[in-house]
């Protein structure tokens, strides 16, 4: 039988209990890192035993969990790719940005639209 526990704070799902799903993958090369979470729609016990696997017994946990990951500010120079994937027909966002630099302007942002 297998267990399952919240990727965040280790509570064990009970065989009743509706958790979310998700797969987190990382890749590192020499000049960038790049991290993403997909969410599965519902629950799905072959999907669940990916090694790639995330599982999490309530929002506010997948929340924290991917606050954990993504939210930390970049080294200097970094380049960061912002991707906005809307699950309605519309859009598909990209954005492209260096880390802030100390002592310098505010600059605005440049957005490019995916085709």
């Amino acid at each position: 039988m297998l267990q399952y526990t919240c990727d965040f704070c280790g509570k064990i799902k009970g065989p009743r209990e509706t958790w979310l799903l998700g797969l987190a993958a990382e890749s590192v090369s020499p000049s960038s890192a790049h991290r993403t979470v997909t969410m599965a729609i519902a629950w799905d016990e072959d999907r669940a035993v990916d090694p790639l696997a995330v599982h999490f017994c309530s929002v506010k946990c997948k929340e924290n969990y991917i606050k954990s990951l993504f939210d930390r500010e970049p080294g200097k120079g970094e380049v960061i790719e912002e991707e906005t994937v809307e699950l309605l027909p519309a859009a598909r966002r990209q954005v492209k940005r260096q880390a802030p630099r100390k002592n310098a302007q505010s600059r605005t942002r440049k957005r490019k639209r995916a085709a």
